[in-house]
């Protein structure tokens, strides 16, 4: 059920697909949610706008640190027609770019997020095609 919260969220996928809501206002700098609600430590993130409405921050140094690699994030991006890279490490999600403001990311709402771990737990199902003979 919608609220009218006015406060704004960063989605973490974790990579072993669990989902972690924090909080977010536009100066919050991407590693901090990272470091306080995963298990690892971001050292460099990099945005990624892959949606008019979302953008994806993903540490650049996470492949080479040997973290692994992230499929729940790179499912969902993939349901949102982004990009396919090799996501390694928890991706932070948060709202678009604005570049007004200095180019900081806006918070999502609780309903954006909400949608986008929906999104995620939708399965999305091949129908068989009738064979002809």
């Amino acid at each position: 059920m919608p609220t009218t919260d006015a406060k704004s969220y960063a989605l973490i996928v974790q990579t072993d697909g669990g989902c972690v809501l924090a909080d977010w206002t536009p100066t919050t700098k991407p590693a901090d949610p990272i470091d306080r609600e995963s298990d690892y430590s971001a050292s460099f993130m990099r945005p990624l706008p892959v949606h008019p409405t979302v953008t994806v921050w993903v540490d650049d140094d996470a492949a080479w640190r040997g973290l692994p690699i992230n499929d729940p994030a790179r499912r969902l991006l993939r349901r949102l027609l982004a990009p396919q890279f090799l996501y390694c490490g928890p991706v932070l999600l948060t709202g678009a770019m604005t570049y007004s403001r200095g180019c900081y990311a806006e918070g999502l709402t609780e309903g954006q997020a909400l949608d986008l771990i929906e999104l995620y737990l939708t399965r999305v199902a091949t129908i068989p095609v009738q064979r002809t003979r």
